[in-house]
This record gives structure tokens, C-alpha cells and sequence, in this order.
């Protein structure tokens, strides 16, 4: 199954939140119990790296039965994120388009048996910060 769509936006200096729900190809809730995540924010494929989302590092919580993913940055994180080299456009999400420095991420999940799985992939806009 190839992985799901989904951008995303970043205000940069702003804490990053996102619960996801994830669910099988029938919308039951898919049972994460002893799953890890792992999510990067590049550049580009393969570029410089801007975030790395693990559990060991806080930024990755997993509620197994539940079926749901918790992604957290910080304020100070998502200040360090730098949009430096990042070409410019338009995103689009659910409810939203906003123009500005995109970077590129993936979220993937390891199961009990070490399968990896790419469940999420998008664009990253990174909203830059003016107050500091």
C-alpha cells in the first residue's frame, strides 16, 4: 500500500502538534502495540536534514491500542528549524494554501516483526517566524 498524502504546516518558534488516528484499508483502528515511528523533515529526498521524530527523543508517542500517533516539537525545536536553501510555494492542506518555505518529510512505522511501512509522506511548509 503506498503511503498516504498528507502536508503540513509548521509555524516556526511554535509548538508542533499532531495526533494521528491510523486505521486499516476497512477504517478499523489499526492496534500499534509494540510499533515504533520514525519521521524526518528534509530539504529534499535525500537533503539536509531539518527535524528527526523518534520516540527515543521525545517527539514520538504511540498509543498502541488506540491506533494513534502523537508527533511533538517544541517551540525551541521548531525555532532551530531552518529554512535556509528551501524553495518557495504554495501548500496546500486540508483546510488551508499557504505560500512559503517548503521542506519534504515521511513518517514511517516499524512493526513487531521489523516491517517497515511508509504510512505518511508531504510536503512541510515551514511558516518562518517574525517575532522573536
Amino acid at each position: 500500500m503506498p503511503a498516504a498524502i498528507l502536508n503540513l504546516i509548521c509555524d516556526q518558534g511554535a509548538v508542533f502538534d499532531l495526533l494521528l488516528e491510523i486505521t486499516e484499508d476497512d477504517n478499523s483502528i489499526r492496534d500499534l502495540t509494540g510499533c515504533t515511528a520514525h519521521m524526518q523533515v528534509r530539504t529534499a529526498p535525500g537533503g539536509t536534514l531539518i527535524a528527526d521524530l523518534t520516540i527515543a527523543n521525545g517527539s514520538i508517542t504511540i498509543d498502541g491500542p488506540a491506533g494513534t500517533i502523537h508527533l511533538h516539537q517544541t517551540s525551541t525545536q521548531t525555532n532551530g528549524y531552518s529554512i535556509s536553501g528551501l524553495t518557495q510555494g504554495w501548500v496546500r492542506t486540508e483546510d488551508t494554501r499557504r505560500y512559503g518555505p517548503i521542506a519534504y518529510y515521511d513518517l514511517e512505522i516499524t512493526d513487531t516483526n521489523g516491517d517497515i511501512t511508509r504510512w505518511l509522506q508531504g510536503e512541510f511548509l515551514i511558516s518562518p517566524q517574525v517575532t522573536v
